[in-house]
Parts: C-alpha cells; structure tokens; sequence
C-alpha cells in the first residue's frame, strides 16, 4: 500500500473514533442559539476542511497561449496608421486576385 492510502484509512479512522464520541448535545449559536449535537458541528468543519483543502491544493488553471501571428496581417489592415506593417505571406498573383 502507498503512503496516501494508509494517510488516508489513518485520517478517517481517528475522525469516526472522535465524531462518535462526541454525539451529545450542545447549544450552538447560528444567528440564534440551537441546539445541535456535537458530532454535526464536527462533521460539518471537517468536510468544509476537505473542501477548502482540495481547492487550494489543486493545480492552477493554465493560461492560454497567445497565438498571435505578427506575420498573419495584409498592408490594407494598416492604411493609415502610423503602426509599423507586418510582413505579408501572400504573394503578388493572390493580392490581384483578392482585388
């Protein structure tokens, strides 16, 4: 077995043991006081903890590449600016025909 799994039989073992000796009642203020027994308000806390846990250990989206083309633009898209122009890939023959 790997250390993960072991971890992982170790942590929910400790966690029964403890949720199930602690079942009795307490008074719990949630805007208003209510009684609740202890072992939600414990389960509660340790699922939010798993949450929590999971979403700030998970690896960060990647960011997508920019595929920008500088050589990808005609001399039209810059007529008028001042904006340097883009080498073109078309040839002589495929701008008269686009004409």
């Amino acid at each position: 077995m790997s250390f993960k799994t072991i971890f992982i039989i170790t942590v929910s073992v400790l966690v029964t043991v403890v949720l199930m000796n602690n079942t009795e009642e307490i008074n719990f203020w949630i805007f208003g006081n209510a009684r609740i027994p202890k072992l939600a308000v414990l389960g509660v806390m340790f699922v939010l903890g798993l949450i929590i846990g999971y979403m700030a250990g998970r690896p960060a989206k990647k960011q997508l590449s920019n595929n920008y083309d500088e050589n990808s633009y005609d001399d039209d898209d810059f007529e008028g600016n001042s904006i340097a122009k883009p080498k073109s890939n078309l040839s002589d023959e495929d701008r008269e025909y686009i004409s």
